[in-house]
């Protein structure tokens, strides 16, 4: 039988995949508009490495050794979609709708500025990156 999933757990995963929003809000829009279904995270809640970058979900934070490394929501976020794909290439179009939730990837670079702010964080040279990779007219993808 399954756990059953308290409000509580409900809140809370919610926190982690919508940090931009109050969790209890969407829980009671939720529940106003009759839904009781359980809600599962899509991120990996351990925490993953690489390199000498540690990547917390659960808490949303980054480390390099033992030294935090400051991340914007939306780096963080960047980040994290490179991380679940360990090696896949992401395409910009991919990025902008998992990261920005935006369908049109024309005219924007948004994404590759980002990457930019990203690899100037974590890469112990951003110049020649070890770990986020450009994909040639492709992407990017994480490098472990």
């Amino acid at each position: 039988m399954p756990e059953k999933v308290s409000v509580d757990d409900r809140m809370i995963a919610l926190q982690v995949i919508v940090p931009e929003r109050d969790g209890l809000r969407i829980l009671k829009e939720l529940g106003a508009a009759g839904d009781t279904r359980p809600l599962v995270s899509p991120m990996p809640m351990n925490r993953e490495q690489f390199g000498d970058i540690v990547v917390d979900p659960m808490t949303r934070t980054v480390h390099r050794g033992d030294r935090p490394v400051a991340l914007s929501p939306k780096l963080f976020d960047l980040l994290l979609a490179l991380v679940r794909r360990r090696g896949a290439v992401m395409s910009r179009a991919e990025l902008l709708a998992e990261v920005w939730h935006r369908q049109d990837p024309r005219g924007t670079r948004t994404v590759d500025t980002h990457v930019f702010e990203l690899r100037k964080r974590v890469e112990a040279n951003p110049a020649e990156p070890r770990h986020i990779l450009t994909v040639s007219k492709v992407g990017y993808r994480l490098q472990v």
